[in-house]
């Protein structure tokens, strides 16, 4: 034990003596394995950003609309059959719940005639729901102080942006009017109060015009035991499916009756097949990137020799021998190798904390830096692969010096 750490000392001391020709290998290792790094992690990190919204949602939901059911406020006979055969289906599956929830576009007339509104009218028991599921459209709710979400008819949910132009501090309720017909036909400007925040709807967004108005696109979520008190022409009927062994049966289901909708697990799983097409695609790419690190290692640990052939000699000369010289070199290819390994990482790191403040600063974009199990197996393989082999090769390469020769040239 004692002679090992003896050898180590030494093959740090003579890395340290011969530092400027190991930092010019060291640019080569450096440059390689941050290159071999950030192609996966890039990569990685690209799939795992594309698909991150869809894979987050549950494959057991899906969302059935009003498009497919052909529901407006006329009625639709064809259509209102269709959905009561699905609704009756359903009731017959384990583990299977729906909810039905619709909407009606608005416009704040308060703020100007450019700021509209979707209202959706939802189920209390759908928040129950929602505590533990992710959907397509509802997100999670931030209630606000001392408030709960939906407990009363007179409590709206808003999305953040709303949130935003309405005034909210963050933490405290505010009132916001809704422009929703009374029970008798008539037009009435109703005032709620907002309870909770929602996150803005992929597309929405508000923004203040140069007259003082404000225009865009929000979202407001209104119990359905308010509804009863209105009389609100409704543009949309959805329909929210949760079945914990049935999805499948209800997609086959739906496309009987003729009844469109979204389905997360079909999209997901596209995606885990581009994932396994990018599997081998990578795998092929890092073959090749691992070809060309092995022949520009091979090149700079043989250059950094040739500048050590001289000591070499002068250690055989005074009796060292081969297993002492092969020992000492290999010591020190794994020292600079695992060295310059850390910075890499550390490079490669860094360059991917800037990526993403540059996404996020110039493009608003929520860039996630991402790397698979996979690939940080293949780059851990590849380097200590790298790292022992061309030690090896090294401290071999360290043996054949001609030691006679190189004496009588210096």
């Amino acid at each position: 034990m004692k002679s090992k750490h003896k050898a180590g000392g030494h093959a740090m001391t003579m890395v340290v003596k011969n530092r400027l020709s190991y930092m010019l290998l060291s640019v080569t290792i450096i440059l390689s394995f941050t290159f071999l790094l950030a192609f996966f992690v890039m990569s990685d990190s690209t799939l795992y950003n594309r698909y991150k919204e869809i894979m987050s949602v549950s494959p057991n939901i899906a969302l059935l609309n009003s498009v497919a059911f052909g529901y407006n406020s006329a009625g639709d006979d064809v259509t209102s059959q269709r959905y009561q055969l699905l609704s009756n289906e359903l009731d017959k599956m384990e583990d299977t719940y729906y909810y039905q929830f619709y909407s009606s576009s608005e416009t704040l007339t308060q703020y100007g005639d450019k700021l509209h509104v979707t209202i959706y009218y939802v189920p209390n028991t759908m928040w129950a729901f929602f505590d533990n599921q992710l959907s397509l459209i509802l997100k999670s709710v931030k209630p606000l102080k001392g408030s709960g979400a939906l407990t009363a008819p007179d409590q709206v949910l808003v999305d953040e942006n709303l949130y935003r132009l309405l005034g909210g501090d963050g933490e405290e309720s505010l009132n916001l009017v809704l422009p929703i017909k009374t029970a008798d036909g008539k037009d009435a400007l109703s005032s709620f109060k907002v309870t909770g925040v929602m996150e803005s709807i992929s597309g929405n967004s508000v923004s203040i015009e140069e007259d003082g108005t404000a225009a865009g696109y929000g979202s407001v979520w209104v119990s359905q035991e308010a509804a009863k008190s209105y009389d609100s022409d409704y543009a949309n009927r959805n329909m929210l499916v949760y079945s914990q062994n049935n999805i499948r049966g209800i997609n086959r289901l739906t496309r009987d009756l003729s009844i469109g909708g979204a389905f997360p697990y079909t999209e997901q799983e596209e995606a885990v097949k581009e994932i396994r097409s990018q599997v081998f695609i990578k795998g092929v790419t890092a073959l090749i990137l691992f070809l060309l690190l092995g022949v520009n290692l091979y090149s700079s640990f043989k250059n950094a020799l040739n500048e050590r052939r001289f000591e070499i000699g002068v250690k055989r000369a005074i009796g060292a021998g081969r297993r002492d010289i092969v020992k000492q070199f290999f010591y020190e290819g794994m020292l600079v190798m695992g060295a310059n390994i850390l910075v890499s990482i550390a490079l490669t790191v860094n360059m991917a904390v800037i990526y993403k403040f540059i996404q996020r600063v110039a493009f608003n974009v929520q860039w996630t830096v991402y790397l698979t199990g996979y690939s940080a197996a293949m780059f851990a393989v590849c380097a200590f692969f790298l790292s022992v082999s061309f030690s090896l090769i090294f401290a071999y390469q360290s043996t054949q010096v001609e030691i006679v020769k190189h004496l009588k040239a210096e």
